[in-house]
């Protein structure tokens, strides 16, 4: 807008040509909002950045609190068992191959502790071994499988892992020793005993 339409704008509502008619100075007053400075509706989206920030790290807080409290109910539901059933992902009844137990069937197994999803584990025994992941059955969609609300609290799912031979050494390395999760009875059915703890570095002589 040139400045002499913003004068004669001006003048137009200041009277300077006589009264202004509604229609002019209609036209006066929205010629002169419009040449000025709109910092209320610049400040308005800022605002509304700043609230909409605000709202989405309250609802990341409340949701990272809820996670926190349904996993603690979930530990406290799981501690009073006293040993967990083992299934696959299709919620069967998980069993360890029969080369590995003393019987020469397959075994069933049971958890002392529950390991956390993701959790490779491996079992060996004589030139035997074999991997499991621990983990919560999930839908094709990525949600967990309506299974798990239907079996048991007291069950820990695992999948059976097959590696290349070549790999088998490096996994093991990144894996956890599945007995100590497993309870008594199952290491007795596979004549398998607990790994002893490694002793406390001792500290150097001076």
């Amino acid at each position: 807008m040139t400045p002499d339409i913003e004068k004669e704008a001006q003048e137009f509502k200041a009277g300077e040509f006589g009264a202004p008619s509604s229609g002019e100075e209609a036209w006066a007053e929205r010629v002169i909002k419009q040449n000025q400075p709109n910092a209320e509706s610049a400040e308005v989206p800022a605002q509304e950045r700043e609230a909409e920030d605000g709202a989405k790290k309250e609802a990341a807080v409340q949701k990272e609190t809820l996670a926190s409290r349904i996993e603690a109910v979930r530990e406290a539901k799981l501690a009073r068992f006293e040993s967990f059933g083992a299934r696959d992902e299709s919620g069967a009844v998980a069993t360890i191959p029969a080369d590995f137990s003393e019987a020469g069937t397959p075994v069933r197994p049971e958890f002392l502790h529950y390991p956390k999803p993701e959790t490779l584990m491996y079992l060996e025994k004589g030139e035997r071994i074999q991997f499991y992941k621990a983990l919560i059955p999930k839908t094709k969609e990525g949600e967990v499988h309506p299974l798990v609300s239907k079996l048991p609290e007291n069950t820990v799912y695992i999948r059976s892992e097959f590696f290349n031979r070549e790999e088998i050494e490096t996994r093991k390395m990144q894996a956890e020793d599945m007995r100590d999760y497993l309870n008594d009875n199952t290491l007795k059915e596979l004549g398998l005993t607990r790994p002893e703890a490694e002793p406390e570095a001792l500290p150097l002589a001076a």
